[in-house]
């Protein structure tokens, strides 16, 4: 059992795993970034992906909007809810282009010039990917665990609960391996977010 567990181990932050990319090509970036474990039919997935960032991309340019019109569009780019709305809808739109250009290779052995190593977009992803989901789960909980006093704003929902639940739809429906060792790039992200916090705090930044 613990001889399993120490190999499992080992294979999740092996080498292999920590540069994002499949290093010998043998059709399983267009399988793994291309293919969903639901829809059976490649066009149906695309489509379904295209759904998805386009609901991101209308919740972050909602959110932009709204805070232009009440004066505080300059400070948007300060809080965390929004910093993570960006980072998701970024993801979201690689995804949604990586699965495009997969439907391309969708036939990899007739396909001539297809790439022999993990392409930049879907590396991207990847990274994306890893960094996205806990942080919009992280979002979700410090939003209405700690910051939510009773007042609810209209957007409110789509940026602290809707985005959580298009970053689940994505990861529940793809083929897209996330190792444990990805986390690492999440652990980057929070890092940075309370580095910020504190130079936000001891500069005594206010919108």
């Amino acid at each position: 059992m613990s001889h399993s567990l120490c190999k499992t181990c080992s294979a999740e932050w092996s080498r292999e795993r920590r540069d994002f990319a499949l290093d010998e090509y043998d059709g399983r970036w267009v399988r793994y970034f291309g293919s969903s474990t639901i829809f059976k039919d490649c066009r149906h997935y695309l489509a379904f992906r295209g759904i998805l960032f386009a609901g991101m991309l209308a919740i972050t340019v909602a959110s932009i909007t709204i805070e232009q019109f009440t004066g505080k569009g300059r400070c948007w780019p300060i809080y965390l809810t929004h910093q993570g709305a960006l980072i998701e809808t970024v993801y979201l739109g690689l995804a949604f282009a990586t699965t495009a250009k997969a439907f391309y290779f969708n036939d990899v052995e007739g396909t001539a010039d297809a790439p022999e190593r993990t392409p930049w977009y879907c590396r991207a992803a990847w990274i994306l990917q890893g960094v996205a989901l806990p942080a919009s789960f992280l979002i979700f909980v410090f939003y209405w665990g700690l910051v939510y006093d009773g007042t609810l704003f209209p957007i409110s929902p789509f940026t602290h609960g809707v985005n959580f639940v298009l970053m689940v739809l994505d990861q529940a429906f793809s083929n897209q391996p996330m190792y444990l060792i990805h986390g690492l790039a999440f652990m980057v992200y929070t890092f940075l977010c309370v580095v910020w916090s504190y130079v936000h705090f001891v500069t005594g930044l206010k919108n």
